[in-house]
């Protein structure tokens, strides 16, 4: 197995490869050698020990590689033992991911493979059970996450966000929506940012702690956060349920800059009809940008968030029925800023 290096936005010239290595075999090995190669660049170095059959230890290599190009990194791992009585089980293949990071605003909705595939999960209790993509449970019977309960074991599983390039003093809010798989089920859900992927980089503090959820319909979820540095971060979601709970589902994630209700207009050619509406609205983008994080999300007249979701083409229907009579205030933001309009709920 490798340990690291694993993908991330902050990958430089000089990382450790770690990788674990077991003796399947019934007599000693004394001092094997062991190599890696990255894009074609090879590595071979000797580990100054025995391992004993069924042992398991883990090695880093003293020879670091260059990962600070954004891109794809295949790295080959195996050990070199001419008398190896299974060659099969002696080389680890896998590819290292740098990628650029999200600016904000940065919506997961869990439908893109590759934005899935910048996720990562730590089952921090090592059990079965853990997060998982599930292709059918989300808002819309689209994709989203779900963490299936363990019978004899509370939960403590993170997936943490791809990495998030914020500014210090910037006002930042986190929005997400959850459900329970019944309501007889307390569910128990905190997020934290980190500075890094891992448990052990989460701020003490979470930015939200649900520690009752019951809700067996797509809730949202609402809390402002800020940096006190510039840098790259991450939003970490751990579970903490107790044992023999059930089942516990996130989707339509965003991290949007809060602001007031009176925001520049940035004019993308936003109509929404009917004006006033009692059951639906329909929103129409005449200059629609795709792949740009479009997120829409409405407010009350007192800046309560009440609704956010991606938006991925440029005409759209919202349920509205279950709204209070009143004004709505419509914002759109994206890479470019963000656009504001209002409507009537009857």
């Amino acid at each position: 197995d490798n340990l690291s290096p694993v993908s991330s936005c902050t990958l430089g010239s000089e990382e450790f490869v770690t990788i674990v290595i077991k003796n399947y075999g019934t007599k000693p090995i004394d001092s094997p050698m062991v190599a890696y190669s990255v894009n074609g660049n090879e590595y071979i170095e000797q580990i100054e020990q025995i391992i004993n059959s069924g042992e398991e230890i883990t090695y880093t290599f003293t020879n670091l590689c260059d990962l600070s190009t954004v891109g794809d990194f295949t790295i080959k791992a195996y050990t070199i033992y001419d008398t190896d009585a299974n060659p099969f089980n002696d080389t680890l293949t896998y590819i290292v991911k740098n990628y650029t990071p999200s600016n904000i605003p940065y919506y997961l909705n869990f439908e893109d493979a590759e934005e899935n595939s910048q996720l990562l999960v730590q089952n921090d209790n090592e059990d079965p059970q853990t997060w998982e993509i599930s292709s059918s449970s989300g808002m819309d019977n689209s994709d989203c996450i779900i963490y299936s309960y363990n019978p004899s074991e509370p939960a403590n599983d993170w997936f943490f966000s791809k990495c998030l390039e914020l500014t210090a003093g910037t006002p930042y809010l986190l929005n997400f929506y959850y459900k329970a798989e019944s309501d007889e089920s307390s569910e128990k859900l905190k997020v934290h940012l980190a500075q890094a992927p891992n448990v052990s980089a989460a701020f003490t503090d979470p930015i939200i702690d649900l520690d009752s959820i019951t809700e067996t319909s797509y809730t949202l979820a609402s809390a402002p956060f800020n940096v006190s540095d510039d840098g790259i971060y991450y939003i970490g979601f751990n579970v903490y349920s107790d044992a023999n709970k059930w089942n516990l589902y996130i989707d339509n994630i965003s991290v949007t800059v809060a602001g007031s209700i009176n925001e520049k207009n940035i004019n993308s050619g936003i109509s929404v009809y009917p004006n006033p509406a009692n059951n639906n609205i329909n929103i129409e983008i005449q200059k629609f940008l795709p792949k740009q994080n479009n997120v829409l999300s409405i407010y009350d007249v007192h800046g309560q968030l009440i609704f956010s979701r991606a938006i991925q083409q440029a005409q759209t229907k919202i349920d509205i029925s279950n709204f209070a009579t009143g004004v709505y205030i419509i914002k759109l933001y994206n890479k470019n800023g963000v656009e504001v309009k209002r409507f009537v709920k009857e």
